[in-house]
């Protein structure tokens, strides 16, 4: 994700993780707790989407599906007597990114967090090439007004209007700090492993709150074995699970293998260019 500038945002809600680009709008819908109702929030984008002649329903999970396949995913979040239900809409999103980023490597990664439902998905353009952000947007807030009955000034919120409102902004702040993207996450374990010329390593990462907590190497290598296990498990323990604290703890390893010959960096070496791919 790094490589391709992808960024990784936390938010507030929890659930499963999605995919966003410019051809993906999000909706969200705030209101008092007495006045909570998801069912009819979901309505009111269903009949938006009625008017570009598409007829979508709902699943359960308040996801809303057409023919079958998913075209808007929702999360909420509860917070004293507030409540927000906020959604996906896939408009002509990078369907092919989307599953790149998303599907991983299940036996290597397991996480205690909750788990996404997987269902196939389509873009909405499918159905209708008219469609756009402005124009379902558009559609939406038509169905909003018409189901309250009332009619409201829309006020555009862009990121210089965010840096005068002090509460935005600190939230803005939040999520881009690292404690809240990565600090804060449900514990998990990665396994890596990868074949070399000197011999095949397995790396298993046990993770809390963004740092790693348990580690274990092993190498089909005897002599790797010797020179890597007990050096590498220390320094990857308690390094933050990122590039910088992974990099950190192979940079200490490196330092531990000067006295030992040529081969051991040779090793390191080789290591440090696989885990910094990888992670």
């Amino acid at each position: 994700m790094e490589k391709d500038g992808v960024e990784l945002v936390r938010r507030s809600s929890g659930g499963g993780t999605v995919y966003h680009d410019l051809g993906n709008t999000n909706f969200t819908f705030l209101s008092p707790l007495n006045d909570y109702n998801k069912n009819r929030n979901t309505a009111i984008v269903c009949r938006a989407l009625e008017t570009f002649g598409i007829r979508g329903g709902s699943t359960g999970r308040n996801d809303i599906v057409v023919d079958g396949l998913k075209v808007s995913g929702s999360a909420y979040r509860i917070s004293g007597l507030k409540a927000f239900h906020h959604g996906t809409l896939l408009l002509h999103a990078d369907l092919d990114a989307l599953r790149g980023y998303l599907n991983v490597n299940k036996p290597t990664l397991k996480s205690k967090g909750v788990e996404s439902i997987r269902m196939p998905v389509v873009n909405l353009r499918t159905y209708n090439d008219a469609l756009n952000h402005d124009t379902v947007s558009e559609a939406i807030i038509e169905e909003f007004f018409n189901t309250y009955d009332e009619v409201g000034d829309v006020e555009d919120l862009d990121h210089e209007k965010l840096k005068q409102e002090p509460l935005l902004n600190e939230t803005f702040q939040k999520l881009q700090d690292w404690k809240w993207r990565f600090g804060e996450t449900p514990q998990f374990e990665h396994t890596l492993a990868q074949e070399f010329e000197w011999g095949k390593l397995e790396i298993g990462l046990h993770c809390e709150d963004g740092k790693i907590v348990r580690s274990r190497v092993d190498c089909t290598n005897p002599d790797a074995q010797r020179l890597l296990v007990t050096s590498l498990s220390q320094n990857l323990t308690g390094a933050t699970y990122d590039e910088a604290g992974v990099s950190s703890a192979l940079e200490t390893t490196t330092n531990d293998l000067v006295t030992e010959k040529d081969s051991a960096l040779d090793l390191i070496t080789d290591i440090k260019r696989w885990l910094r791919a990888s992670l």
